[in-house]
């Protein structure tokens, strides 16, 4: 092709895009009048080729801008801080005086090393569209890296020789990725407000999501995803004094909201100066937004409680976060209930928060300056005055799962302490090596104290998000509080991951075994399975000699290989080199002192499994997402994600598993007889939560829903203080928020109680096991009555958490799990969420078991 022939076709296409492009402001519209700018550093549209509002800007586009930002100007470095499942780079833009950016590693220091206010230098992190369907906060970040850049503005050259400014352009590339390619795609040249439009309404997941469909402003504790690891790793290395954190809202309104929010909802370890100064930050937004002619509302709906959370992690870490919320075009023009809004506008409503943010904290900058320093001497009397000193807890015999949480505490830096000799508090033994000690002290007390305490008393009863987080119980690790400081290290230790060398084992044993309760032993299960070595499942406890000489007894739930020539014990030692966490044993003979040799029957053998999930309409994406993540990255097992229109139409014979995550499937009228028909044949079905009340009523119990129905049509109203059998229940009109916070459980921890014999249970040493549960119904019991192996406690039912007494009446002594026969398969229902958001270790077994051990689990039988 001749080179004046491409240059031609480059030329029309250009003129393609540019025809489409002819709505939003140009760039320096978006700014007051008069405001001045370098002419040579690049604009936005000058880069993208479009407007900033005419396209949803995608992540690459984004980081090309401010890379190339960051090469024109002075004021500008960009470090990429690491990358999101999907490979999409996570920068941080840093915007400060010609002499801060070029000497960034000292400014740094300073800042770290500060004693007080005076020695300190302000850092302000601007954090936007951690969910990617909020797409607003994003395509304006690139507005307000220009502003600083480029402004000849006296005030903004003044204020960032005093500040570093740090973007984080998006907290989420992946989800925005998602929704910029889909609300791109049904743009038109003419604009359309219309809601229906197709535009408004994205495709299951949506792109509110990770790459694995969770909501990556719920991760900011637990770290569980790589966009979370590296967030939090560059936040505690810069602790920056403010964080503002860009988000959209839905309600149909053109409206806004800024923080401080709900009153009754701010956590009671936040500390009071943090909300005087979050008052005093939003009187500048109010006047930003004012003077935009912009409806806005505060202390209102958003609470400020959940520690896990972009705008409230930095309140229990020691610094303050503001949380922005602006309605939703989702997509590019919409009818907000009679007003025509543009995305333009809500990207312009976020420039100008951006901006009063940053005027209000150079208003304020002294007492924010102030506020870390003052905030130690407050939490030093807070420490004080608490009669819990410290938390202990141990590794349970379970190193890897205690690893999980050591790396959380790493990396939050908080300081973990070793123990001297043992503890002893009550009948709980902890002993050195296998214990460690968390202080609640220094600037991140609230965040360390809320992580370990259990609370069960709440000012208000209505939570945006969940009510408890404690580590230790989700995961399922003995732990006490101290109110003396005694046998605990002088000086905080080393819990880095140590590859410590596995004890050797003979070139040729009898047989291999290894422990379910072990965190990893799902992975190795799977990849012997996967090696078609044969594993095999001890449904009884037994002992068995090792080549190390010394007897064992091994537990219910051990897994057995047992290689029969050379080659054999050769593929396993592979398969167990990949495995380093798992300790595995070598048995020295086939013959048990206690329990079944390894020929008995007892020893079942464990066919390979193939799962699919469901998915599609209906189904809640970030339940379903955390099945996902389960299976595929606790797990190692090959997922297939099924959508729920194509059940009908494809063979589902060659799936093991059908996982249904929790959701409203009313719309799938074609699916039970499907299913039905499925589990019949051999199938393993297993649903949780509304799904499982869903398989109650059309597939287990379907033939009575007539019933049922009439039954439910006749219950009546309950009568309430005490009131007269046929008085009518009347409330107040304004006391309905309450009235539904009282009737959910925003997800706290109960106690369920296990059948330790039962394969779906294998791998707990106790039999109280805390769960999380945010359900609302509870499930019948199963007709055999040995099919019901965890039950939610029948007292002392709410270990920490909110939860009224009548929520928790309804599910007191009733199945958390409950397995159900059908011609040759069978049904695994869950009343819970055992994988919530991937950090509640202590009962993701529970969901491996049902998927490896259901095919073990014998007929049972009650007495005719």
């Amino acid at each position: 092709m001749k080179f004046g022939h491409l240059i031609k076709i480059i030329m029309v296409y250009a003129l393609s895009c540019f025809a489409l492009t002819a709505h939003a402001q140009p760039t320096l519209k978006y700014f007051p009048k008069g405001a001045a700018f370098e002419a040579k550093m690049p604009t936005p549209e000058s880069y993208l080729g479009y407007e900033i509002g005419d396209w949803h800007i995608s992540p690459d586009a984004l980081t090309g801008y401010m890379r190339r930002l960051a090469d024109e100007s002075a004021r500008v470095s960009i470090e990429t801080i690491g990358y999101s499942h999907e490979r999409h780079a996570l920068t941080h833009v840093y915007i400060s005086s010609p002499e801060n950016i070029a000497n960034l590693e000292g400014v740094l220091a300073k800042h770290q090393n500060a004693k007080s206010a005076a020695e300190d230098i302000l850092v302000i992190n601007l954090a936007y569209s951690v969910h990617g369907n909020e797409a607003s906060g994003a395509n304006a970040s690139a507005l307000v890296a220009y502003y600083l850049a480029a402004s000849n503005d006296a005030w903004v050259k003044e204020y960032l020789s005093k500040t570093v400014v740090i973007i984080e352009p998006m907290q989420n590339p992946d989800g925005l990725g998602r929704f910029a390619s889909f609300v791109n795609q049904h743009k038109g040249d003419s604009e359309n407000f219309d809601r229906p439009h197709r535009e408004h309404y994205e495709n299951w997941p949506s792109g509110r999501t990770n790459h694995y469909w969770f909501d990556l402003n719920r991760d900011w504790i637990v770290t569980v995803h790589p966009e979370s690891k590296a967030r939090i790793k560059a936040y505690q290395k810069w602790r920056p004094q403010i964080l503002g954190d860009y988000h959209e809202m839905g309600g149909g309104t053109s409206s806004y909201f800024f923080q401080p929010g709900h009153p009754k909802r701010t956590h009671p370890l936040t500390s009071k100066d943090n909300q005087r100064l979050t008052f005093a930050l939003a009187e500048f937004h109010a006047k930003a937004l004012d003077a935009r002619s912009q409806p806005y509302f505060t202390q209102e709906r958003y609470d400020d409680f959940y520690y896990g959370k972009a705008s409230t992690y930095p309140d229990g870490a020691g610094t303050i976060g503001i949380l922005f919320e602006q309605s939703s075009v989702r997509g590019h023009t919409r009818d907000m209930n009679g007003v025509e809004m543009r995305f333009q506008d809500a990207v312009a409503n976020h420039l100008a928060t951006s901006i009063s943010l940053l005027k209000g904290s150079d208003a304020h900058r002294n007492d924010i300056l102030n506020h870390r320093f003052n905030l130690l001497v407050e939490n030093a009397k807070k420490a004080k005055a608490n009669p819990v000193k410290a938390y202990v807890f141990s590794d349970d015999g379970d190193r890897a799962r205690a690893q999980e949480l050591l790396d959380i505490l790493s990396l939050h830096k908080i300081p973990v302490y070793g123990i001297v000799g043992k503890i002893n508090v009550g009948k709980k033994t902890y002993t050195q090596n296998h214990a460690w000690v968390v202080k609640p002290q220094g600037a991140q007390y609230g965040l360390i104290r809320s992580l370990f305490e259990t609370r069960t008393t709440f000012e208000d009863n209505v939570f945006y998000d969940i009510s408890t987080w404690n580590l230790p119980l989700a995961f399922n690790l003995p732990y006490s509080p101290l109110r003396q400081l005694n046998n605990i290290s002088a000086d905080p230790v080393d819990t880095a991951y140590k590859n410590e060398p596995v004890a050797s084992i003979v070139s040729a044993p009898m047989a291999y075994v290894f422990e379910w309760k072990q965190h990893r032993a799902p992975h190795l299960l799977q990849a012997l399975m996967a090696d078609d070595l044969q594993p095999r499942l001890s449904v009884l406890p037994f002992s068995a000699s090792t080549t190390d000489g010394k007897p064992h007894a091994f537990k219910a739930g051990a897994i057995i290989v047992q290689p029969s020539d050379a080659a054999g014990h050769e593929k396993i030692r592979q398969v167990f080199a990949k495995h380093p966490r798992v300790k595995t044993h070598g048995l020295s003979s086939g013959l048990s002192p206690y329990g079944p040799d390894l020929g008995s029957r007892n020893m079942k053998v464990l066919q390979p499994i193939k799962p699919a999930l469901l998915i599609g309409k209906g189904v809640r994406p970030t339940e379903a997402g955390e099945i996902r993540y389960a299976v595929d990255m606790a797990f190692g097992v090959p997922l297939t994600l099924l959508d729920l229109d194509r059940l009908g139409s494809t063979d589902l014979s060659s799936y093991t598993h059908l996982l249904l995550a929790d959701g409203d499937y009313k719309s799938w009228k074609k699916s039970p007889k499907v299913l039905k028909e499925w589990v019949r044949s051999g199938g393993v079905l297993i649903a949780q939560k509304r799904a499982a009340i869903w398989v109650e009523k059309t597939i287990i119990f379907a033939k009575d829903k007539k019933d049922k129905t009439e039954k439910s049509a006749k219950k009546k109203s309950k009568p309430e203080d005490g009131a007269k059998e046929d008085t009518p229940v009347r409330r107040a009109y304004q006391d309905y928020e309450q009235d539904v916070g009282k009737r959910t459980i925003a997800g706290a921890a109960l106690w369920a109680v296990a059948d330790l014999t039962h394969p779906l249970v294998f791998g707990y040493d106790r039999a109280d096991i805390p769960v999380f549960y945010n359900a609302k119904k509870a499930l019948s019991e199963p007709p055999i009555s040995y099919d019901t192996p965890l039950v939610f406690a029948k007292e002392n039912l709410l270990i920490t958490g909110y939860a009224s007494e009548n929520s928790l009446k309804k599910i007191r002594n009733t199945p958390a799990i409950a397995l159900h026969r059908l011609g040759k398969g069978k049904i695994v229902l869950l009343n819970h969420n055992a994988n919530f958001r991937a950090f509640w270790l202590g009962t993701q077994r529970l969901y491996a078991n049902a998927l490896f051990f259901t095919q073990a689990i014998e007929t049972r039988k009650d007495e005719d």
